[in-house]
């Protein structure tokens, strides 16, 4: 890369920005920052024609600048041609690194790169990204319409939505989209543990009624506590598999001592 001032006019916002919702939150304190401190670092551009450029990562920069009058930014020139996949994959990695990203934002650069790649594997290797949690943002396009909307709209988690729409889904393949939203909005409060209670009581009864369903799915179970000695490489393993899987250690064990017994044939949950 090489760095130089190119003209704003010069300059275009591509497709491969992985920001696309609430691009313009902040912009005003960030030019604000801009005008008094300077810009801190270069953007970073692609050259796509004869003093034509494209941005890859700092659209916000770009438009702060725009909002301040200036005429021209400074910025990192990528040498060679770059495809769009990895245009993508750069902007996402970048926006990553800068600030926590929308959960909208990372859904949209996954399925990208997945619709390119084909594989879950190769997208996550390329963003850096957990395999659960790039297998979870790829198939938002799986989900109902309204489930959809409540993960644009309200940030409902993609895993909350999955597990819902899966209890509600009947075994001809036909999904309750009222029964799931109800139960998405209902998880979304609870450990992964009570969710996976409530899924069962939704799923063990298919026509039950949903005030039926959340009834039942709210009363106690009845549990009994461990004490668990473990060594730090177990748990070190616990904590990035809770982290990977978006819950607490507690929770993680859990589901990983639930799912040993019943594959292991101990346990019918």
């Amino acid at each position: 890369m090489n760095v130089k001032p190119i003209p704003l006019n010069q300059l275009e916002i591509g497709p491969s920005q992985a920001r696309t919702h609430n691009v313009n939150k902040g912009i005003e304190e960030l030019a604000d920052s801009i005008r008094v401190m300077g810009l801190l670092e270069p953007i970073t551009v692609s050259q796509v024609g004869e003093n034509r450029y494209e941005i890859i990562t700092g659209q916000r920069r770009f438009l702060a600048h725009q909002k301040l009058g200036r005429e021209e930014i400074m910025c990192h020139v990528l040498s060679g041609e770059l495809s769009p996949e990895r245009a993508k994959a750069i902007s996402l990695t970048e926006n990553m690194l800068r600030e926590e990203m929308t959960q909208q934002n990372y859904i949209a650069a996954c399925t990208d790169l997945y619709r390119f790649y084909g594989s879950i594997k190769l997208v996550s290797e390329e963003l850096g990204l957990p395999i659960s949690r790039v297998r979870e943002y790829v198939k938002f396009d799986q989900l109902v319409p309204e489930l959809q909307t409540a993960v644009r709209a309200s940030g409902m988690r993609m895993d909350v939505a999955l597990r819902a729409q899966k209890a509600a889904t009947a075994e001809d393949g036909d999904v309750d989209s009222g029964k799931a939203v109800a139960l998405a909005k209902e998880m979304s409060g609870l450990s992964s543990a009570q969710q996976k209670r409530l899924a069962k009581v939704a799923e063990s009864d298919p026509t039950a009624p949903i005030a039926e369903v959340l009834e039942v799915g709210r009363r106690q179970p009845r549990v009994k506590q461990m004490v668990l000695t473990i060594e730090d490489h177990v748990d070190t393993a616990l904590a990035r598999f809770a982290a990977e899987q978006g819950v607490n250690k507690d929770d993680a064990a859990v589901d990983l001592i639930e799912s040993g017994l019943s594959q292991r044939g101990y346990s019918e949950q």
